[in-house]
């Protein structure tokens, strides 16, 4: 008897767990809020076979507040529609429905209530909205690209010019530069990072008949950097920047190279008179180029040229950055800026050196020291902090032919932004 007594206590407790399972609960509410508005209502489990009761307006109630803790506003179910293959319920209601632009910004409450099958109910909630990100904020919410603020160097920088002159059409030059943080792979003590800088028309000078768009330099490449922020009395900090394989380009030659680098940079911390909105900024950097010569053509303009023995490429590679600025009111950006790049790369082996003046070129296998000089001096547009009205000066020789630029001024827009998701301190070095 005890046996008998305790297995059919075992089925009733079977028993009701399926059913428990297969019962009909509601899920979730979704809204069409144009006229007429219809409450979607998902649900789980199966419908009894005796379903008719689903079907009656008047077992359902539903209601709506402005707030969690508003006051609830009950509106009409005029009629109700099944979706047995979808498992949606979809409620036609009128009434006194709520006066705003979006009624998916309110809160929603449906019942079902029947004298044949247990009561459901299930709520729906708006999603909160976020306030809208802003360079200004103080917390980590902000947009991806900020303007530069006082002492930041841009991780993007696009500067467009042109010449214009009697006898000649306008010439057009661009200054691309990127230097973009990716995120950062686990269990790899450093940055994975895109780095980037494009010349194009640096080296042409009036008269001319068409701007050419074939660049004068292009460097692109993968490259690894980490920073050490440590205060070692006037240094705020080191970098590092292992830069992987890129490539450097030119379709003015054309001419090619692989090259791989290890630099690495003393970050200064900024020198900014007591209670002034200038400052200055220095750093310095020291590093080496290896690679390979991709190209070896037997003429570069017209000139014939030997380059059999050109392939092995190592260079040293050494500069700075400096910047002298007036910072804006808010301390949020420059208002006035005067930045000045360095460069010089010294080549162990011999690598070709275009030059022209005075409309004459000529060509030659050196190891000369490679200068590059180029200093901007900007202004700051208030209104839109990321672009600013620049003058621009450059000297020297860029790779891979090292086509020189003589003293060469122009005048044009930067657009330029830094990356707010990149560690605090890094930056590459171009």
């Amino acid at each position: 008897m005890p046996n008998n007594v305790a297995a059919l206590v075992l089925s009733v407790v079977f028993v009701s767990v399926a059913c428990a399972d297969d019962m009909l609960q509601l899920t979730n509410i979704s809204l069409r809020p144009a006229p007429p508005v219809v409450l979607f209502v998902g649900y789980s489990g199966s419908l009894p076979p005796a379903a008719t009761s689903y079907n009656l307006s008047s077992d359902w109630k539903a209601e709506w507040q402005s707030s969690q803790k508003g006051p609830p506003t009950i509106v009409s179910v005029d009629h109700v529609e099944v979706d047995t293959a979808n498992k949606i319920f979809a409620l036609h209601v009128s009434g006194n429905l709520p006066q705003v632009s979006d009624m998916r910004t309110l809160f929603w409450t449906v019942l079902f209530v029947s004298d044949q099958v247990p009561f459901t109910t299930v709520t729906f909630s708006p999603t909160p909205k976020t306030a809208a990100k802003s360079c200004t904020d103080t917390t980590t919410s902000k947009p991806y690209l900020c303007p530069p603020g006082p002492t930041d160097t841009p991780d993007l920088s696009f500067t467009g010019s042109f010449t214009a002159a009697g006898g000649t059409n306008p010439l057009y030059q661009f200054e691309v530069k990127s230097g973009v943080i990716l995120p950062r792979i686990p269990k790899i003590p450093f940055d994975p990072a895109l780095n980037m800088q494009v010349e194009i028309n640096q080296n042409a000078t009036p008269p001319i008949h068409r701007t050419r768009f074939d660049p004068d330099s292009i460097t692109a490449g993968f490259a690894l950097t980490n920073v050490i922020n440590k205060n070692f009395g006037p240094l705020e900090g080191f970098r590092f920047q292992a830069q992987l394989p890129e490539g450097e380009f030119s379709r003015n030659d054309p001419s090619s190279n692989i090259i791989a680098a290890g630099l690495a940079t003393l970050d200064f911390k900024p020198v900014q008179p007591q209670g002034t909105s200038l400052y200055f900024t220095l750093r310095p950097f020291l590093g080496v180029e290896a690679g390979r010569n991709l190209n070896r053509p037997r003429a570069v303009q017209g000139i014939p040229v030997d380059l059999s023995h050109y392939r092995a490429i190592v260079r040293g590679y050494t500069g700075a950055d400096v910047k002298f600025a007036i910072a804006s009111a808010d301390r949020k950006s420059d208002t006035f800026s005067i930045t000045g790049t360095y460069r010089a790369r010294i080549p162990a082996f011999d690598e070709p050196f275009l030059e022209t003046l005075h409309q004459v070129t000529t060509f030659a296998l050196t190891t000369k020291v490679r200068h590059w000089v180029e200093s901007d001096v900007s202004y700051t547009i208030t209104t839109w902090k990321y672009l600013s009205v620049t003058a621009t000066y450059q000297y020297g020789e860029l790779p891979p032919f090292f086509s020189f630029v003589d003293h060469k001024v122009a005048i044009g827009l930067k657009v330029q932004a830094v990356q707010t998701t990149k560690p605090h301190g890094t930056g590459l070095v171009h």
